[in-house]
């Protein structure tokens, strides 16, 4: 066994021990912030479905208290008790 294939091998264990690493550091980052994941996918899911009611609104030149209200109103949705 030669100097490069050692060099060669020991990188390899590197890389694989630094890709476990950040997939553990990965895992455990969005196990701890689930609590903040989930209500912003639901709001950018809100927002990406209301967008359009939004835009017709502002074509019609409307008061923007309707418009901040349409976009806002998944807010004021009550909440479960869980």
């Amino acid at each position: 066994m030669t100097l490069a294939d050692r060099s060669s091998r020991a990188g390899t264990v590197i890389t694989s021990l630094a890709a476990a690493a950040g997939v553990a550091l990965g895992a455990s980052l969005v196990w701890g912030l689930r609590s903040l994941i989930v209500p912003g996918a639901v709001g950018g899911l809100v927002a990406y479905i209301v967008r359009p009611l939004v835009a017709r609104l502002e074509r019609f030149r409307s008061r923007e208290a309707w418009r901040s209200g349409c976009s806002c109103s998944g807010s004021a949705w009550p909440r479960s008790s869980s």
